[in-house]
C-alpha cells in the first residue's frame, strides 16, 4: 500500500504558478533596471565640484583631548567615529548627497576603503582610525622634532616660537586681483561629461555661478567682522583648475573666476582678502590641482597658505621642513563623474602631501552623529593622526587631510606666539590647516556645512585670534554656502 504523507499541501493551480513566474520577473527586471542606472546615471551634479569630502563629508574619526575642554565649558563636544568613505566631488554643497558607499570607489579597480594613520602626532602617539590600521612613521620620532626655522612672508628665517602681536585689519580692503598671466592648455583633445570637460587627461569641472550670490558671500562674511570687532578675520577664495587649464572649448563655456573673487574683494569691510589667486598663479606648471579629481593638491594649499600666513604676519614653514609623501597610481573623483571615462582611468597621478617635521602637534577629534545631512549628536573626544596615508592605487586619497569634514578637528601645536586660529570651510580647505602647524599654537578646523553651535559664543569660548573663511569659487557661488555661514552665526548652540 502507498505510504501517505504526513502533510498534505493543497495542489496549486496553474494560474497560481503563472502568477509566481510574472512576479518573479517582474522583480529581477526591477532590480536590474536600478542597477544599471547606479552604474549609467550621474550623481546629481550640485555645482560644487570641490567638497566637500565635502571631501564630500566623508568622515573618519582621529582626535586628541583637547587641552581647552573643560566639564563646564558650553563647547565640550562630543562627537562620534564615523567610517571614512570616498568623497563626492558635490557634495559640499549638496547635503543630502555626502556619503558615498564603498564599493562605488572600489569599482574600476579603484581600491578599498582602509586607511593607516600618517605620522604627525604627538609623541604619546595616535590611535588608528580602523582597528587594521598602523602607524606610518616618517622617523623614530614619528615625524616631529623641535620648532625650528621657518619662513616669514619677508622669506627671512624666525624661530616658530617667535611672538607675533594681534594684526587688527579695520580698513576696507578695496584691491583687485590683477588678471594673471595663465597658459591655455591646448594639448590634447576636448570633450565634455556631465558637464565636467576633459582636456587631454586633465578633467575639470566647468564653472558658472550666479555672480549674484558672491554678493550674499561677502555680506555672510562681514558680519562676522562687525560681531567680532577685536578678531582678525580674513576670507579666501580658491579658483578652481578650469579658470587656469581650460582649453578655447573650455574657456567659452565657462565664467571668470577672477572676476566673481574680485565682486568679494570690493565687498569686504574690515575683512583682509588672501589672495590664493595669484599665488596660484604664479606656479601653474607646478602640480597645484589634481587632474583626475575635484580638488586641487596638496602643493596647491601651501601656496595659499603662505599667502594667508603672510597676511597674517606669522611664521611658515618652507617645504624643506616637511617629509614628502606621495602615493602612485592615484585615480580620483572625476573617473565615476565621468561615466568611468577610461582616459581617466589609464592616466592615473600620484598623489602627493607633506608632513611638517620641525613641529610637534596633537590633533583632537570631535567626530559628528548624522542622520541624513543633519549633525544629532557627536561622541567622546578621539586620539588620532592628522594625516592618514591611504596608499597606492587608491581613489580615496584627498581624505587623507583629517579623514573628511563632518566633525571639528582641534589641532595644538608646539609653536608659541599666543595666536590661534578657526577656519570655517568645506573640503577645498582641508589642505591648508596642515602647512600651518608652524604658524599657529592652535588651529580649529570648522565645517560651515555641520557646525552645530553658535559660531560667536564658540570663537570668543575658544581665544580665537584670527579667523579664515576658505572657500573654493564653485561654493561661494552656491548661495547655500553663504547660508550657511549666516546660520552658523545666529543658530542656538546645539546641547549634546
Amino acid at each position: 500500500m502507498k505510504k501517505s504523507k504526513k502533510y498534505q499541501y493543497p495542489k496549486k493551480s496553474k494560474r497560481y504558478h503563472k502568477a509566481n513566474i510574472v512576479y518573479i520577473c517582474s522583480v529581477v527586471t526591477m532590480f536590474t533596471a536600478i542597477g544599471i542606472a547606479l552604474l549609467v546615471i550621474p550623481k546629481n551634479a550640485d555645482p560644487q565640484a570641490i567638497s566637500d569630502s565635502g571631501h564630500s563629508k566623508s568622515d573618519d574619526s582621529h582626535s586628541t583631548v583637547s587641552s581647552r575642554s573643560s566639564s563646564s565649558s558650553q563647547f565640550e563636544i562630543r562627537p562620534i567615529q564615523s567610517t571614512v568613505f570616498p568623497e563626492n566631488p558635490y557634495s559640499s554643497l549638496s547635503q543630502s548627497s555626502d556619503h558615498i558607499q564603498s564599493s562605488e570607489v572600489s569599482s574600476g579597480g579603484l581600491g578599498s576603503q582602509t586607511a593607516v594613520t600618517d605620522p604627525g602626532v604627538s609623541s604619546s602617539g595616535s590611535s588608528s582610525i580602523t582597528p587594521s590600521s598602523t602607524p606610518d612613521t616618517t622617523s623614530s620620532s614619528g615625524g616631529n622634532g623641535p620648532a625650528s626655522g621657518s619662513d616669514t612672508s619677508s622669506g627671512s628665517s624666525v624661530p616658530s616660537s617667535q611672538s607675533h602681536p594681534q594684526i587688527l585689519v579695520s580698513s576696507v580692503n578695496n584691491s583687485t586681483v590683477p588678471t594673471a598671466s595663465v597658459p591655455v592648455n591646448t594639448s590634447g583633445s576636448t570633450s565634455f561629461v556631465n558637464g565636467i570637460a576633459i582636456v587631454g587627461t586633465r578633467a575639470m569641472s566647468l564653472y558658472n555661478p550666479n555672480p549674484s550670490a558672491f554678493e550674499t558671500y561677502a555680506a555672510a562674511v562681514n558680519r562676522y567682522k562687525e560681531a567680532l570687532p577685536d578678531v582678525n578675520v580674513y576670507c579666501m577664495l580658491i579658483p578652481t583648475a578650469c579658470e587656469f587649464y581650460g582649453s578655447a572649448e573650455v574657456n567659452a563655456k565657462c565664467a571668470s573666476q577672477r572676476e566673481h573673487i574680485n565682486i568679494v574683494i570690493n565687498r569686504l569691510k574690515g575683512v583682509q582678502s588672501v589672495d590664493a589667486y595669484s599665488a596660484l598663479a604664479a606656479h601653474l606648471s607646478e602640480d597645484i590641482y589634481l587632474r583626475t579629481d575635484h580638488h586641487w593638491a596638496a602643493l596647491g594649499g601651501y601656496y595659499a597658505a603662505r599667502e594667508f600666513a603672510k597676511a597674517a604676519g606669522v611664521p611658515f614653514l618652507p617645504l624643506s621642513d616637511y617629509t614628502e609623501r606621495v602615493n602612485t597610481g592615484f585615480v580620483g573623483t572625476m573617473y565615476g563623474y565621468t561615466n568611468n571615462s577610461s582616459v581617466i582611468k589609464n592616466n592615473p597621478e600620484d598623489f602627493v602631501y607633506h608632513v611638517p617635521k620641525t613641529v610637534d602637534w596633537t590633533t583632537t577629534y570631535y567626530n559628528f552623529k548624522l542622520s541624513g545631512s543633519k549633525v544629532t549628536g557627536m561622541d567622546k573626544p578621539m586620539n588620532a593622526a592628522f594625516f592618514l596615508n591611504y596608499g597606492n592605487n587608491r581613489g580615496d586619497n584627498y581624505c587623507t587631510f583629517m579623514g573628511g569634514d563632518a566633525k571639528i578637528v582641534h589641532v595644538k601645536t608646539s609653536t608659541k606666539n599666543g595666536r590661534r586660529l578657526a577656519i570655517f570651510k568645506e573640503s577645498y580647505g582641508n589642505t591648508i590647516p596642515g602647512y600651518l602647524f608652524g604658524s599657529f599654537e592652535e588651529i580649529y578646523v570648522l565645517d560651515e556645512r555641520y557646525f552645530p553651535y553658535n559660531a560667536i559664543d564658540y570663537i570668543k569660548e575658544k581665544g580665537i585670534t584670527d579667523l579664515l573663511f576658505a572657500n573654493n569659487t564653485v561654493a561661494a557661488g552656491n548661495p547655500s554656502i553663504a547660508e550657511h555661514i549666516d546660520e552658523n552665526r545666529t543658530q542656538k548652540s546645539k546641547n549634546f
